[in-house]
Protein backbone atom coordinates (compact mmCIF):
# COMPACT_ATOMS: atom_id res chain seq x y z
CA UNK A 1 0.00 0.00 0.00
CA UNK A 2 1.51 3.47 -0.83
CA UNK A 3 1.87 5.61 2.32
CA UNK A 4 2.83 8.70 0.61
CA UNK A 5 1.33 11.81 0.34
CA UNK A 6 1.00 14.31 -2.58
CA UNK A 7 1.68 17.79 -1.40
CA UNK A 8 -2.42 19.15 -1.70
CA UNK A 9 -3.52 16.16 0.62
CA UNK A 10 -0.26 16.71 3.02
CA UNK A 11 -1.74 20.43 2.94
CA UNK A 12 -5.66 19.13 3.86
CA UNK A 13 -4.16 16.68 5.83
CA UNK A 14 -2.12 19.26 8.03
CA UNK A 15 -4.55 22.03 7.84
CA UNK A 16 -1.94 24.43 6.29
CA UNK A 17 -2.31 25.97 2.54
CA UNK A 18 -0.10 24.38 -0.51
CA UNK A 19 1.54 27.77 -0.13
CA UNK A 20 2.47 27.77 3.21
CA UNK A 21 4.06 24.32 2.85
CA UNK A 22 6.13 25.64 0.01
CA UNK A 23 7.26 28.44 2.08
CA UNK A 24 8.53 25.99 5.13
CA UNK A 25 10.60 24.23 2.09
CA UNK A 26 12.06 27.55 1.27
CA UNK A 27 12.76 28.44 4.42
CA UNK A 28 14.35 25.56 5.41
CA UNK A 29 11.98 24.80 8.06
CA UNK A 30 10.47 21.67 6.56
CA UNK A 31 12.68 19.27 4.57
CA UNK A 32 12.57 18.59 0.53
CA UNK A 33 10.55 15.28 0.15
CA UNK A 34 11.34 12.39 -2.59
CA UNK A 35 9.90 12.76 -5.56
CA UNK A 36 7.62 10.54 -7.56
CA UNK A 37 9.17 9.68 -11.07
CA UNK A 38 6.36 12.38 -12.64
CA UNK A 39 8.50 14.90 -10.32
CA UNK A 40 5.77 15.39 -7.78
CA UNK A 41 6.19 15.88 -3.97
CA UNK A 42 5.70 12.77 -2.00
CA UNK A 43 5.17 13.14 1.69
CA UNK A 44 5.31 10.53 4.54
CA UNK A 45 4.56 9.74 8.61
CA UNK A 46 8.27 11.88 8.94
CA UNK A 47 6.95 15.32 7.53
CA UNK A 48 3.28 14.73 9.02
CA UNK A 49 5.34 14.56 12.60
CA UNK A 50 7.54 17.34 11.56
CA UNK A 51 4.54 19.61 10.63
CA UNK A 52 3.00 18.45 13.95
CA UNK A 53 5.61 19.81 16.05
CA UNK A 54 6.11 23.13 13.96
CA UNK A 55 2.31 23.74 14.22
CA UNK A 56 2.49 23.01 18.05
CA UNK A 57 5.53 25.30 18.61
CA UNK A 58 3.73 28.02 16.88
CA UNK A 59 1.11 27.58 19.34
CA UNK A 60 3.16 28.92 21.63
CA UNK A 61 4.07 32.15 19.62
CA UNK A 62 7.25 31.03 17.98
CA UNK A 63 8.58 32.55 15.23
CA UNK A 64 9.24 30.48 12.11
CA UNK A 65 13.29 31.17 12.92
CA UNK A 66 12.65 30.53 16.43
CA UNK A 67 10.46 26.82 15.44
CA UNK A 68 13.71 26.49 12.96
CA UNK A 69 16.47 26.79 15.79
CA UNK A 70 14.47 24.73 18.17
CA UNK A 71 13.51 21.67 15.90
CA UNK A 72 17.46 22.05 14.71
CA UNK A 73 18.74 21.42 18.18
CA UNK A 74 16.59 18.98 19.36
CA UNK A 75 19.14 16.96 20.53
CA UNK A 76 20.68 19.77 22.35
CA UNK A 77 18.61 20.26 25.21
CA UNK A 78 20.09 23.87 26.39
CA UNK A 79 19.86 25.41 22.90
CA UNK A 80 15.88 24.66 23.48
CA UNK A 81 15.79 25.89 26.98
CA UNK A 82 17.32 29.07 25.79
CA UNK A 83 14.95 30.19 23.18
CA UNK A 84 11.97 29.43 25.34
CA UNK A 85 12.91 31.47 28.30
CA UNK A 86 13.47 33.86 25.40
CA UNK A 87 9.68 33.42 24.39
CA UNK A 88 8.47 33.37 27.93
CA UNK A 89 10.35 36.85 28.72
CA UNK A 90 8.72 38.30 25.69
CA UNK A 91 5.59 37.33 26.60
CA UNK A 92 5.75 37.94 30.35
CA UNK A 93 6.77 41.75 28.88
CA UNK A 94 3.29 41.63 26.85
CA UNK A 95 1.30 40.52 29.27
CA UNK A 96 2.74 43.46 31.82
CA UNK A 97 2.04 46.06 28.43
CA UNK A 98 -1.73 44.82 28.28
CA UNK A 99 -2.11 45.08 32.34
CA UNK A 100 -0.83 48.06 32.29
CA UNK A 101 -2.93 49.52 29.51
CA UNK A 102 -6.07 47.81 31.49
CA UNK A 103 -5.09 49.72 34.50
CA UNK A 104 -5.14 52.97 32.26
CA UNK A 105 -8.43 52.14 30.50
CA UNK A 106 -10.07 51.41 33.70
CA UNK A 107 -8.72 54.58 35.33
CA UNK A 108 -10.54 56.26 32.41
CA UNK A 109 -13.66 54.71 32.95
CA UNK A 110 -13.55 55.20 36.35
CA UNK A 111 -13.57 59.04 36.08
CA UNK A 112 -16.67 60.93 35.36
CA UNK A 113 -17.08 62.65 33.50
CA UNK A 114 -14.79 60.59 30.92
CA UNK A 115 -11.95 62.95 29.87
CA UNK A 116 -9.18 61.10 27.49
CA UNK A 117 -6.45 63.99 28.51
CA UNK A 118 -6.91 63.48 32.06
CA UNK A 119 -6.11 59.98 32.34
CA UNK A 120 -2.46 60.83 30.48
CA UNK A 121 0.91 59.56 32.05
CA UNK A 122 3.38 62.65 33.16
CA UNK A 123 4.42 63.72 29.82
CA UNK A 124 8.51 62.74 29.61
CA UNK A 125 9.94 66.56 29.50
CA UNK A 126 7.36 66.93 32.96
CA UNK A 127 9.57 64.01 34.51
CA UNK A 128 12.77 65.39 33.14
CA UNK A 129 12.54 68.33 35.05
CA UNK A 130 10.65 67.38 38.53
CA UNK A 131 13.60 64.34 38.56
CA UNK A 132 15.65 66.77 38.59
CA UNK A 133 14.31 69.57 40.71
CA UNK A 134 11.87 67.76 42.13
CA UNK A 135 8.28 69.61 42.39
CA UNK A 136 8.93 72.38 45.44
CA UNK A 137 8.20 75.29 42.33
CA UNK A 138 4.57 73.62 42.28
CA UNK A 139 4.23 73.83 46.71
CA UNK A 140 0.83 74.52 47.32
CA UNK A 141 -0.11 75.34 43.29
CA UNK A 142 -1.72 72.31 42.46
CA UNK A 143 -3.35 74.74 39.07
CA UNK A 144 -0.48 75.15 37.93
CA UNK A 145 1.35 71.81 38.14
CA UNK A 146 -1.54 70.28 36.28
CA UNK A 147 -0.67 73.35 33.83
CA UNK A 148 2.87 72.80 33.35
CA UNK A 149 2.06 68.79 32.58
CA UNK A 150 -0.19 69.96 29.71
CA UNK A 151 2.21 72.46 28.28
CA UNK A 152 5.00 70.31 28.44
CA UNK A 153 2.31 67.57 26.56
CA UNK A 154 1.70 69.56 23.73
CA UNK A 155 5.43 69.84 23.21
CA UNK A 156 6.03 65.90 23.64
CA UNK A 157 3.12 64.70 21.85
CA UNK A 158 4.50 66.01 18.53
CA UNK A 159 7.91 66.51 16.51
CA UNK A 160 8.17 70.47 16.68
CA UNK A 161 11.89 70.35 15.42
CA UNK A 162 12.76 72.01 19.06
CA UNK A 163 15.08 69.65 20.53
CA UNK A 164 12.89 70.95 23.79
CA UNK A 165 14.08 67.78 26.02
CA UNK A 166 17.63 68.78 26.00
CA UNK A 167 17.05 72.44 26.61
CA UNK A 168 15.00 71.92 29.51
CA UNK A 169 17.40 69.47 31.49
CA UNK A 170 20.07 72.09 30.73
CA UNK A 171 17.71 74.72 32.65
CA UNK A 172 16.87 72.37 35.34
CA UNK A 173 20.50 71.68 36.03
CA UNK A 174 21.21 75.31 35.71
CA UNK A 175 18.62 76.43 38.77
CA UNK A 176 20.15 72.80 40.44
CA UNK A 177 23.53 74.81 40.23
CA UNK A 178 22.23 77.66 41.30
CA UNK A 179 19.61 77.89 44.17
CA UNK A 180 19.31 81.34 44.60
CA UNK A 181 17.98 82.03 40.98
CA UNK A 182 15.69 78.60 41.38
CA UNK A 183 13.97 80.58 44.74
CA UNK A 184 13.91 83.18 42.17
CA UNK A 185 11.85 81.25 39.65
CA UNK A 186 10.09 80.20 42.03
CA UNK A 187 8.45 83.42 43.34
CA UNK A 188 7.88 83.73 39.44
CA UNK A 189 5.59 80.44 39.22
CA UNK A 190 3.99 81.85 42.22
CA UNK A 191 3.29 85.17 40.76
CA UNK A 192 2.53 83.40 37.25
CA UNK A 193 0.28 81.56 39.08
CA UNK A 194 -1.97 84.24 40.43
CA UNK A 195 -2.46 86.02 36.86
CA UNK A 196 -4.56 82.76 36.18
CA UNK A 197 -6.86 84.47 38.06
CA UNK A 198 -6.37 88.02 37.41
CA UNK A 199 -8.00 90.53 34.76
CA UNK A 200 -5.82 90.55 31.22
CA UNK A 201 -4.84 94.27 31.52
CA UNK A 202 -3.10 94.53 35.35
CA UNK A 203 0.11 95.79 35.69
CA UNK A 204 0.74 92.98 37.03
CA UNK A 205 1.27 91.08 33.97
CA UNK A 206 3.70 93.90 31.94
CA UNK A 207 5.99 93.66 35.05
CA UNK A 208 6.43 89.78 35.84
CA UNK A 209 6.91 89.69 32.14
CA UNK A 210 9.89 92.61 32.28
CA UNK A 211 11.28 89.87 35.80
CA UNK A 212 11.37 87.31 33.99
CA UNK A 213 12.74 88.50 31.28
CA UNK A 214 15.55 89.79 33.21
CA UNK A 215 16.39 86.48 34.54
CA UNK A 216 16.30 84.72 30.90
CA UNK A 217 18.55 86.58 29.10
CA UNK A 218 20.83 85.83 32.00
CA UNK A 219 20.63 81.78 31.55
CA UNK A 220 22.40 81.32 27.99
CA UNK A 221 20.71 77.97 27.25
CA UNK A 222 17.15 79.92 27.72
CA UNK A 223 18.31 82.56 25.63
CA UNK A 224 19.50 81.05 23.09
CA UNK A 225 15.96 78.94 23.11
CA UNK A 226 14.02 81.88 22.73
CA UNK A 227 15.50 83.53 20.29
CA UNK A 228 16.35 80.79 17.93
CA UNK A 229 15.40 81.01 14.31
CA UNK A 230 14.28 77.92 11.87
CA UNK A 231 11.54 75.80 13.17
CA UNK A 232 10.67 77.42 16.40
CA UNK A 233 9.61 80.38 14.01
CA UNK A 234 7.65 78.56 11.49
CA UNK A 235 5.63 76.50 13.88
CA UNK A 236 5.30 79.33 16.59
CA UNK A 237 2.11 80.27 15.77
CA UNK A 238 0.27 77.19 15.95
CA UNK A 239 2.22 76.61 19.10
CA UNK A 240 0.99 79.66 20.58
CA UNK A 241 -2.36 78.83 19.39
CA UNK A 242 -2.38 75.31 21.02
CA UNK A 243 -1.03 76.59 24.19
CA UNK A 244 -3.62 79.82 24.65
CA UNK A 245 -6.01 77.11 25.43
CA UNK A 246 -4.10 76.25 28.35
CA UNK A 247 -3.25 79.34 29.66
CA UNK A 248 -5.53 82.72 31.01
CA UNK A 249 -5.67 85.86 28.97
CA UNK A 250 -3.21 87.54 31.47
CA UNK A 251 -0.85 84.21 31.28
CA UNK A 252 -0.83 84.38 27.83
CA UNK A 253 -0.34 87.93 27.29
CA UNK A 254 2.68 87.67 29.81
CA UNK A 255 4.20 85.16 27.59
CA UNK A 256 3.57 87.63 24.46
CA UNK A 257 5.16 90.00 26.21
CA UNK A 258 8.17 88.37 27.09
CA UNK A 259 8.94 87.03 23.64
CA UNK A 260 8.21 90.52 22.35
CA UNK A 261 11.39 92.07 24.90
CA UNK A 262 13.43 89.13 24.26
CA UNK A 263 13.48 90.01 20.61
CA UNK A 264 13.68 93.52 21.23
CA UNK A 265 16.59 93.35 23.35
CA UNK A 266 18.17 91.20 20.65
CA UNK A 267 17.50 94.13 17.97
CA UNK A 268 20.41 95.35 16.18
CA UNK A 269 21.40 98.46 18.12
CA UNK A 270 18.78 98.61 20.52
CA UNK A 271 21.19 97.27 23.42
CA UNK A 272 20.41 100.34 25.79
CA UNK A 273 16.66 100.55 24.64
CA UNK A 274 15.68 97.95 26.41
CA UNK A 275 18.15 98.17 29.82
CA UNK A 276 15.65 97.44 32.09
CA UNK A 277 14.49 94.66 31.06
Amino acid sequence: MNSSLFIGEFAELTGVTVKTILHYHKVGLLDEPRRSPGGYRLYGAAHLNHMRSIKYLKSLGLSLGQIKTMIGTQSDPRSMRAVLEALQGELLTQIKTLEERVEKIQNLLNKEPLDIDNGREDPPTFKIVTDILGTEAYHDLPELMEQDRNIYGVLDDFDWGLEHQPIFRQVAEYFQAHPEEYRLFIDYNERFNALMHLPEDVPEVEQLARDCTSVMRSIPVLKEFYLKEGPRASFEPVINEMLSDLLSPAQARFCKLCQQYLDEAAAPGDENKNSSV
